[in-house]
C-alpha cells in the first residue's frame, strides 16, 4: 500500500465547532477514546486528501489540495495541547490539536511502500525553511 510521509505544518486557528467553516472541510470523523494520528492519516489518505488535521484530541478532519488551512491564521504551538485519545499514558505523547486549534499535516510530501506489512506506516517531519545567506 502506498502511504504518506507526513510533514507537520503547525498549529492553526480553526472553527472546529462549525462543520461548515472548518479549515479542513472535506471529510470528518470522530473516535472518542480511540483516535490516533495513524488512524487519521489513513482515513484522509484513503479519501484521497492532501491534508490531515487533528483537533480536540478525538476529531480528524481532511482537506484536499485547495484547502485553506491557514485562513484563520497560525496559532502558537502551545495552543495545540490536547493529547490524542487513542494512546495509553505510557506511550509517546502525541498532540491532537486544541480547543479551537488544529494540528495540520501535509500527507503528499513523499511516498513509501511497505513490503513487510499489510498495514501502513508514517513518518512525521518538520518542514525545512529556506534561508538566504
Amino acid at each position: 500500500m502506498l502511504l504518506p510521509e507526513a510533514v507537520y505544518l503547525g498549529c492553526f486557528a480553526d472553527r472546529a465547532h462549525d462543520r461548515d467553516d472548518r479549515v479542513l472541510p472535506d471529510f470528518y470523523t470522530q473516535r472518542r477514546g480511540s483516535m490516533t494520528i495513524e488512524y487519521c492519516f489513513q482515513f484522509c489518505w484513503e479519501n484521497d486528501m492532501r491534508y490531515a488535521g487533528m483537533t480536540k484530541g478525538n476529531i480528524c478532519m481532511c482537506g484536499g489540495a485547495d484547502a485553506d488551512y491557514a485562513k484563520y491564521g497560525k496559532a502558537r504551538e502551545s495552543q495545540c495541547f490536547y493529547g490524542c485519545d487513542g494512546y495509553r499514558y505510557w506511550e509517546y505523547p502525541r498532540i491532537c490539536g486544541g480547543e479551537s486549534t488544529t494540528s495540520i499535516y501535509d500527507l503528499r510530501s513523499k511516498y513509501h511502500f511497505n513490503f513487510s506489512q499489510q498495514s501502513y506506516y508514517y513518518t512525521i517531519r518538520q518542514p525545512i525553511e529556506d534561508h538566504q545567506m
